[in-house]
C-alpha cells in the first residue's frame, strides 16, 4: 500500500481505497510534539491506521457512537508512542489532520474511498504531507428521500429495527443461517450518536 523512496519519503505505491487509506491520508501523528506549530508531525503509520481502523469497526459492531471524541481517543490508542492524535486539525494543538466525521461515516456506510498511486503521504524529514484533497469519496452514496418515512417505520418495527437489534443475547438471532449476539446494523447521525 505504502512505499518508502530512496529520500525516505513515503507515498501510496499504488491505488489504494477504505477506511485504512483515508486514516493514512488525513491523519498527522503526533501533532502534540509540534510545538513551534510548523506542522512538523508525521502521518500516521500503516500500523497505526490498521489499528485505528479495526478499533472504529469494532465500535460500529458493538452499536456505540462513533463522534469525533472517540474517534480521538481511538486514534490516540493507535498512536501510543506519541499521543494524542486527532481526527479534524480541531482537537489537538497545532495538528494538521484532515479528516471529517461524516466522510468517515459514509466509509463505514459502504462508500468507496479512493487515494491514487504516487500520492505523497510524508516528507524525506519525516513530516505528513499537506495534501489537499489526496483521495476521493465515491458518490455510490444513496440518499433518503424527503419526506419519506418508510425508512423510520422499517426502524422502528421492520427490516432495520430486526437488524439493529438482538432479541436473544444468548443465543442470539438467526441471521443469513448464522446465529449472531450482535447486531449487524447500527445506524448513526451525522455527528456519531446513535440513531433512536
Amino acid at each position: 500500500m505504502l512505499k518508502v523512496n530512496a529520500d525516505t519519503s513515503i507515498e501510496f505505491l499504488r491505488r489504494s481505497n477504505g477506511l485504512i487509506a483515508y486514516l493514512i491520508a488525513h491523519i498527522e501523528a503526533d501533532p502534540a510534539a509540534d510545538v513551534n506549530g510548523a506542522g512538523t508531525g508525521p502521518a500516521l503509520s500503516l500500523v497505526q491506521a490498521e489499528q485505528a481502523a479495526t478499533n472504529i469497526v469494532a465500535r460500529v459492531r458493538a452499536g456505540s457512537t462513533l463522534q469525533t471524541a472517540d474517534i480521538n481517543t481511538i486514534l490516540s490508542g493507535a498512536d501510543v508512542v506519541n499521543a494524542p492524535t486527532d481526527l479534524d486539525g480541531v482537537s489537538v494543538a497545532n495538528s494538521n489532520s484532515t479528516g471529517s466525521l461524516v466522510e468517515v461515516l459514509a466509509i463505514l456506510a459502504g462508500e468507496d474511498y479512493i487515494v491514487n498511486a504516487g500520492v505523497p503521504i510524508q516528507d524525506a524529514d519525516g513530516v505528513k504531507e499537506l495534501v489537499l484533497s489526496p483521495g476521493t469519496l465515491g458518490s455510490t452514496m444513496r440518499t433518503l428521500v424527503p419526506r419519506d418515512s418508510s425508512w423510520k417505520i422499517s426502524f422502528s418495527e421492520g427490516s432495520l429495527s430486526g437488524l439493529t437489534s438482538v432479541r436473544d443475547g444468548v443465543y442470539g438471532d438467526l441471521f443469513a443461517g448464522v446465529r449472531s449476539t450482535s447486531p449487524l446494523l447500527t445506524v448513526y447521525n451525522d455527528d456519531g450518536t446513535l440513531y433512536s
